[in-house]
């Protein structure tokens, strides 16, 4: 990562989505994050398979995801927009299905030094911008903004001992409440 990358970058209106979840599954250091989010109150009830998912293990064992942690740094540092997004199989290996976006917040803020705020935009408005969906990624009339309810002062929240993932207390998709959370609002 030089200067000269840099610039190209926001001379071209780059934008990246780093997934360092499956960078640290790929290097085989994503064991601790997968075990500790698997333990998350708000996964034990809400994941149908708890269990942490084995490292994908891909690379040379001298790989470190500090690499990656590193270049998103310099690129946020620089004003390249990050975009949040997961991936995950969604079988025994890699990230956790379900998992996958409150990991990488958790990943951006802890590791890269992304502030909250630029985070979930990286997971609303600025997706809902890159890919041209207007009736998205805010709320307003004439939109459709699927809601999330997140409990508490979320600059605090998230990262806090013993929670995770952000304290979700309610989903709302086309104006209904998902059945999920009808006992928790």
């Amino acid at each position: 990562m030089n200067e000269e990358y840099l610039t190209l970058c926001k001379n071209n209106n780059v934008h990246f989505n780093p997934t360092l979840t499956t960078a640290a599954s790929q290097t085989r250091e994503g064991d601790v994050l997968q075990r500790a989010f698997a333990a998350d109150p708000l996964a034990q009830s809400a994941l149908f398979d708890t269990k942490p998912r084995h490292n994908l293990g891909m690379g040379a064992q001298k790989l470190s995801v500090e690499n990656a942690y590193s270049t998103t740094r310099k690129l946020y540092q620089a004003g390249v927009p990050l975009l949040v997004g997961s991936d995950s199989s969604g079988q025994d290996r890699g990230t956790a299905y379900g998992l996958g976006v409150h990991m990488e917040i958790h990943a951006l803020v802890h590791k890269c030094g992304v502030s909250v705020i630029d985070a979930l935009r990286g997971v609303t408005s600025l997706i809902a911008d890159r890919f041209g969906f207007g009736d998205r990624g805010r709320v307003g009339m004439g939109r459709k903004a699927d809601l999330v309810l997140v409990g508490g002062d979320v600059r605090v929240v998230v990262g806090e001992v013993g929670r995770l993932c952000l304290p979700v207390c309610g989903v709302w998709r086309d104006g209904e409440l998902a059945g999920f959370f009808e006992n928790s609002v």
